[in-house]
């Protein structure tokens, strides 16, 4: 029954989790269309967000298998969302440019990948070898 719970609520906050990014995938380029008027730079962005992914997956998923998940996924998280406060707050005060942006975004997608990795490796530890097929 413990585990059942546990994968509920793994459920919850990976589904919370993937909201947030998403609307962050859909609003920072939006936010750069709208402060510099130039689609290339949305583009620009866009490999800023896909690169480090490619780059550092295989890393991440080695990190996912060897250390304990449950303290990355925390410790990706929470670090994702700092950097994406420390974003808003910049973007309220005005002091928000396009570089301090690409450069945040670097680390908010090796933090994505990283998490991406231990919490895809963690369903294992959360269901029994006969449910990991069946669901719960």
């Amino acid at each position: 029954m413990s585990n059942k719970r546990n994968f509920t609520l793994y459920l919850g906050g990976r589904f919370i989790s993937l909201i947030g990014t998403g609307v962050q995938q859909i609003a920072l380029p939006l936010f750069i269309l709208d402060l510099t008027h130039s689609g290339m730079l949305m583009g620009i962005f866009s490999v800023f967000v896909l690169v480090p992914n490619l780059v550092i997956s295989p890393f991440a998923g080695i990190l996912g298998d060897r250390k304990d998940r449950r303290k990355i996924m925390i410790v990706s998280d929470f670090g994702r969302g700092i950097l994406i406060c420390l974003l808003a707050s910049l973007a309220l005060s005005g002091n928000m440019s396009i570089y301090i942006l690409f450069f945040v975004q670097i680390f908010v997608s090796i933090m994505d990948s990283v998490f991406g990795a231990a919490s895809s490796a963690i369903i294992g530890e959360l269901l029994e070898e006969d449910e990991l097929f069946m669901g719960f």
